[in-house]
């Protein structure tokens, strides 16, 4: 059962990757190196090793040079994340082995890159092509867009009607607060140092 599903796995993944033009190029570094990865969500790990035309998967390696361990989401958002180290500890995944490998591989799925338009091009002609990269870019900036209103009506629920986090007018008429109390007692200290003064 591990094996077919390996192979549709493999043939798929370099599917994939051959649509980016300059993949050979991004797989340098990894060439003939064996990654583990360990997805919770699978009852087994993959082993990828890249060679210079392809990516082969296996499903034993004794000694790899890096494993990679987390789930499946997490490790696709990683891949996204600028930060990798405070990344990795906030979304649970863990490195073993060589970490210039691990990083590497990372990289390489951060790095490619599929031109989704040339992809239908190719399949339906460029017109509709273009009609359909369109109407992507309308879709993803809708979402975009709806996403922002989404985080700024949150905000002012949790400001306005949940009343979690204080409004700005509010935090300013604290500070105020605090600066008129810092004054008072200044000035309180003022008075009684020239108490002691005068009673010694």
């Amino acid at each position: 059962m591990r094996q077919p599903f390996l192979s549709v796995l493999q043939l798929l993944v370099n599917q994939y990757v051959d649509l980016d033009p300059y993949a050979s190029h991004l797989r340098q570094p990894l060439l003939n190196k064996v990654i583990a990865i360990t997805v919770r969500e699978l009852p087994f790990p993959l082993f990828f090793e890249f060679k210079q035309d392809k990516i082969i998967i296996k499903k034993l390696v004794d000694n790899p040079d890096a494993r990679i361990n987390g789930l499946l989401i997490n490790m696709a958002r990683l891949t996204r994340r600028k930060n990798k180290a405070v990344a990795m500890s906030e979304l649970d995944i863990k490195l073993e082995g060589n970490i210039d490998v691990a990083q590497a591989f990372q990289a390489f799925w951060a790095n490619i890159y599929i031109d989704w338009e040339e992809v239908v091009a190719d399949i339906v002609g460029d017109p509709i092509a273009v009609i359909l990269g369109r109407g992507a870019k309308l879709v993803n900036r809708a979402l975009s867009k709806a996403g922002q209103t989404l985080k700024q009506n949150a905000g002012e629920y949790i400001q306005e009607e949940a009343r979690v986090l204080p409004s700005k007018n509010e935090v300013a008429e604290f500070m105020q607060d605090v600066d008129e109390l810092r004054g008072d007692l200044d000035r309180l200290n003022l008075r009684i140092e020239r108490l002691i003064v005068a009673v010694t």
